[in-house]
């Protein structure tokens, strides 16, 4: 692409990000991250939300609760995607607690989950074989 003047945007990135992180493959979207900074591109809370999927993939949490305080920083709200986000960790790492004080946080914040999220938060529950915690996930 760059052989014909084309280069990369925001978007651009931000889809190879995402690809990234979906596959688990959190180093290559560090190194892409690294890439926009270099280039002064703003960096969205998608991006922020996608880190913290790449983290959760691997059950990370203490970086996916890394990449929430960098959050903070920015002044970027966490929205439900974000706190699903880490309750997916927490289901990957069978820490229902956590994820009950997740809910119960959220719900006190008004901040809801949808259908995809908690179906997300119970399929991850199950294909790591924890069946037996699955009836604790009500929203």
């Amino acid at each position: 692409m760059t052989h014909k003047k084309i280069y990369p945007n925001e978007n651009t990135y931000e889809i190879y990000i995402k690809y990234y992180c979906m596959k688990g493959n959190i180093n290559k979207a560090l190194m892409l991250l690294h890439d926009m900074r270099k280039l002064k591109f703003s960096i969205s809370k998608s991006i922020f939300d996608l880190l913290m999927l790449g983290y959760s993939q691997s059950g990370d949490i203490k970086n996916v609760n890394n990449i929430l305080n960098i959050m903070k920083q920015y002044k970027l709200n966490a929205t439900n995607e974000t706190y699903a986000i880490i309750m997916y960790t927490y289901a990957k790492l069978n820490n229902i607690v956590k994820i009950k004080e997740i809910i119960k946080d959220c719900n006190l914040n008004n901040i809801y989950f949808n259908n995809i999220n908690i179906l997300k938060i119970i399929y991850i529950l199950a294909e790591n074989n924890y069946i037996e915690d699955i009836n604790v996930v009500r929203i």
